[in-house]
């Protein structure tokens, strides 16, 4: 029951999202956008915003480990050119989801694996002593 416990735990990850409004969106370089349509998913890197544009490439995956991620009302909103570059209005943006670090998972994930690492330690040089049972 514990071992599930753990695993859940550390499979939860150190990051949560935090919903924030669509102006709060900001260009930056350490992110990759997810836009979600109705319809439809956008995998983004290389964004800008210009002029209350959001744009950016639109790609399979991304070498950047932490996504913002968009939701739209509409498909309508969404224009994609020739060459795979998205747009979509700053202030047409539903909702934005934004990666923050969950501090008491992150705690709890610390403290077990050294509490693990302590016990195994432990374990290891209790069986490596011997005991001896002569008085």
């Amino acid at each position: 029951m514990l071992l599930i416990f753990l695993v859940l735990l550390l499979f939860s990850g150190c990051y949560t999202y935090k919903d924030a409004p669509g102006s709060d969106l900001t260009d930056s370089g350490k992110y990759f956008y997810e836009i979600y349509t109705g319809n439809a998913t956008y995998k983004l890197d290389n964004t800008e915003i210009s002029d209350g544009i959001l744009t950016g490439k639109i790609v399979g995956m991304s070498s950047r480990t932490q996504k913002i991620k968009i939701f739209l009302t509409s498909d309508s909103l969404v224009s994609v050119n020739q060459n795979k570059i998205l747009s979509v209005p700053v202030n047409q943006i539903a909702k934005v989801q934004k990666p923050e670090i969950n501090g008491f998972s992150t705690a709890i994930c610390i403290i077990i694996v050294i509490a693990a690492l302590v016990i195994t330690i432990g374990i290891v040089d209790f069986a490596n002593s011997g005991i001896d049972m002569s008085i």
